[in-house]
């Protein structure tokens, strides 16, 4: 199979951090996005049933990781324009980026940014949420094609499902969804109405990330476990 090598940015971050994931990331990537040459995913959604899960965390995470397993172009989009946590902890600039492309406001190489040696970030951009709730399924497909284009793997930092529709439409377009539940945060019947929305709009839910789980034993007691 032959992967087609994305365009390079001109725009870099002012200070480009230092970027690492957790060993768990690295397992749940090759897991879920195969071997190099043989990809089983080549898009995956991270979202969850509210704001505030740790959704960007666990999104980011996944990119880095996915990054420096393959060696090969990883991009990173931003979706939720409400909340583009993102944008500000990489320290990059606030666009254009994601929502440029999807209102046909900027082609897609000024919608790029580099963040290391493979990693590329689309951010929100300078779109409003409410502008790219409006947008059409075809334009939101369009949109998710073109990102997908030249890259090993897409990473999506999606909306909370709750939150509009745009995060089930960009969902049903990708090869896969990850829910982030908060530990000890959702209530079961919240995080379970999110999965029902996610499956009654097609889209293929991988599986969930328990997020922000709390250490109820002394550091002192669990190292000696």
């Amino acid at each position: 199979m032959i992967h087609r090598t994305a365009a390079r940015p001109t725009r870099r971050p002012r200070t480009t951090p230092t970027l690492s994931a957790s060993p768990e990331y690295y397992s749940l990537m090759r897991s879920l996005a195969g071997q190099p040459d043989s990809p089983v995913i080549r898009s995956i959604g991270v979202t969850s049933s509210k704001s505030g899960e740790g959704v960007s965390t666990v999104a980011l995470q996944c990119a880095v990781a996915a990054e420096q397993l393959f060696r090969q172009p990883v991009l990173l989009v931003e979706a939720n324009a409400a909340r583009p946590s993102l944008t500000r902890t990489l320290k990059l600039d606030r666009g254009p980026g994601f929502g440029d492309l999807l209102l046909d406001a900027e082609p897609r190489e000024s919608c790029l940014q580099l963040c290391a040696d493979n990693l590329f970030v689309a951010t929100a951009g300078t779109g409003d949420a409410r502008s790219l709730r409006r947008c059409s399924a075809q334009a939101i497909a369009r949109t998710v094609d073109t990102l997908h284009e030249g890259h090993r793997l897409t990473v999506w930092d999606l909306p909370p499902v709750g939150s509009d529709d745009l995060s089930l439409e960009l969902a049903n377009q990708l090869d896969g969804v990850l829910l982030v539940v908060e530990s000890e945060g959702v209530l079961t019947d919240v995080a379970q109405e999110a999965v029902t929305r996610l499956r009654a709009t097609g889209a293929k839910l991988l599986g969930a990330v328990l997020n922000k789980q709390r250490q109820h034993v002394p550091k002192w007691l669990a190292s000696k476990i």
